[in-house]
């Protein structure tokens, strides 16, 4: 049952490029929803709290990478990709290096994963360069 909702949410992202309809999510609202949360987590890791739960803190580290890795498959579908070249490889490239890290996570090595968030965070640096301006022309209400 879990799967059947995981799936309908992220086919119902898949919606015009900024403004929301009917269809699901606008590109910034992927961006504020998704990501920016996710990749807070992911770039600001360090070893779990004394006392609390080691395995729940990385497991939840460990899906903000890959919740990184879907809003990249999100960004490819039609409705949403601005374009068929660069948009569609930077969002292919926010797949790969995010998966690269949620690999990373699953050895607790804290060092190993802020190497591999800085791939991630190299590649949302180079997306939004060029394509940052659009979206924040194109707020939705």
């Amino acid at each position: 049952m879990h799967r059947i909702a995981v799936i309908a949410f992220l086919m119902a992202m898949a919606g015009p490029a900024w403004a929301q309809d009917a269809h699901g999510a606008s590109v910034r609202q992927i961006m504020l929803g998704l990501t920016a949360p996710a990749s807070d987590a992911l770039f600001g890791v360090s070893e779990p709290e004394a006392g609390s739960d080691a395995d729940l803190y990385w497991e939840t580290i460990e899906a903000d990478a890959m919740m990184l890795a879907e809003a990249g498959r999100m960004l490819q579908q039609p409705g949403l990709a601005v374009d068929q070249g660069e948009w569609v490889a930077q969002a292919k490239a926010l797949v790969e290096t995010s998966l690269a890290a949620a690999a990373a996570v699953k050895g607790r090595n804290v060092d190993i994963i802020f190497e591999a968030g800085d791939k991630v965070y190299g590649t949302c640096e180079s997306c939004h360069g060029k394509y940052l301006e659009q979206v924040q022309g194109k707020k939705t209400n």
